[in-house]
């Protein structure tokens, strides 16, 4: 095996470009399509097949699967196991969910020192991972890559068992309702919406469309449920806001997703017959791909399109003056009391712009470059308003999460200069 390998120096030419530039890589990337497919040909090249049929042999996973449960790599391990199928897929998404986590390096690491378990995976010619030189400079390769910030949208990746391009992918919140008002058929192991009836609640919202696929139920993959248990899902979560997580069928230039094509193609549906739906764009790259709040990881924290007031700001100043615990009591009742409390006990006074967005309520930093001090979702917040005697000091009552749910509650008092009144 030569030391100067073609893929290996396809990889040290994007790395060193990555660590050169330190632009922050997401899915609309270009070189992150070319960088997955390169450290897929690195796992596969020289890896025993026991197949004589597979053209491209993925059993690289089998040994991540096999050493998963001892490293530290155990997130991205489960992850992977939990939303898809085949040993192709599993590879893929456990490759996009390791860069994500800076951990790529390590599998590899774990498999060069145990030779027994190498061997029975690997040839020794005509590998990079089977190689002991190659190898070498792979893992320095992959631990500069660690160096390099991902911000991967992970749970997109129900069709990474057929190829790494990646479809539109969107998180909606609907009212509770008992019928979203699509009609689905179960095509393969994905939901397929075919019709929307009309009047229903998905109607009205126009979020979703026929050929779009239903990939999450409140954060429950579909992919391995049967429509009876999809069904069980909604009862079992019935009377709370329904969250739902789509795979769009066409992309913001209004192109279609091949994949959903080929399935709409199985039953019969010829995709130009379906009102052909141009994905928005975005103002901020990941806005409309919001999760409810329980389920946002760190890395997709995003912005939300503002609730504008009258004179056409969504900004308004005002002067954060602390909160208090309420315990499990968050009745409107609580509200005069509670900016009493805070009144008589606030140690502390900050310029803060409060952001009125469409889901959620931002109080920041006015001085301190915007710093978020807090951030609610409505459905979290129980009350709000104000003092009769002290018009100018305002609250609002929230819980830990959906206040329908929620047995702690926090009142949150602010002061804001009032125009032609006293206070």
């Amino acid at each position: 095996m030569p030391l100067h390998d073609p893929l290996l120096k396809r990889l040290k030419g994007i790395v060193l470009d990555l660590r050169t530039k330190k632009d922050v890589i997401t899915d609309n990337s270009p070189i992150l399509t070319e960088l997955c497919i390169i450290l897929e040909d690195i796992f596969t090249r020289g890896c025993r097949d026991t197949s004589w049929f597979n053209k491209t042999n993925y059993r690289y996973w089998t040994w991540i699967e096999k050493i998963g449960l001892k490293g530290r790599y155990q997130p991205a391990f489960h992850m992977v196991i939990d939303t898809t199928c085949t040993f192709c897929g599993r590879g893929r998404l456990f490759i996009r969910s390791a860069l994500s986590k800076k951990v790529l390096a390590v599998p590899v690491q774990q498999i060069v020192k145990d030779q027994q378990l190498l061997q029975e995976y690997y040839y020794s010619y005509n590998t990079v991972i089977g190689d002991e030189i190659l190898s070498e400079i792979l893992i320095s390769l992959l631990l500069e890559l660690a160096e390099v910030t991902f911000h991967l949208k992970i749970h997109n990746s129900s069709f990474l068992d057929k190829t790494w391009e990646l479809p539109i992918y969107k998180n909606f919140e609907f009212v509770p309702c008992g019928d979203l008002g699509l009609n689905v058929q179960q095509v393969q192991e994905y939901f397929i919406v075919k019709s929307i009836k009309p009047g229903s609640v998905a109607e009205e919202d126009g979020k979703i469309g026929p050929g779009d696929v239903i990939d999450e139920l409140y954060s429950f993959a579909l992919t391995p449920l049967s429509l009876p248990n999809v069904h069980k899902l909604m009862a079992r979560h019935k009377g709370l806001p329904v969250y739902v997580g789509v795979i769009k069928l066409c992309d913001r230039a209004g192109k279609y997703f091949p994949p959903i094509v080929r399935l709409l193609e199985e039953i019969n549906i010829d995709p130009r017959t379906l009102q052909k739906e141009k994905v928005p764009d975005d103002k901020d790259n990941n806005n409309s791909d919001r999760k409810p709040g329980h389920a946002i990881l760190p890395e997709e924290e995003d912005s939300e399109r503002p609730v504008h007031a009258p004179d056409g700001s969504a900004l308004y100043k005002a002067t954060y003056l602390g909160n208090v615990d309420l315990g499990p009591d968050g009745r409107v009742d609580r509200i005069e009391d509670g900016v009493d409390l805070v009144l008589r006990n606030h140690k502390q006074v900050i310029e803060v712009l409060i952001d009125l967005r469409e889901k959620d309520v931002i109080v920041s930093d006015a001085t301190s470059s915007n710093k978020i001090i807090l951030r609610q979702t409505y459905t979290e917040i129980s009350a709000c308003g104000r003092r009769t005697d002290l018009m100018k000091y305002f609250g609002y009552i929230a819980g830990e999460t959906t206040c329908s749910l929620a047995r702690n509650f926090c009142v949150t008092c602010l002061k804001q200069e009032l125009k032609n009144r006293q206070n």
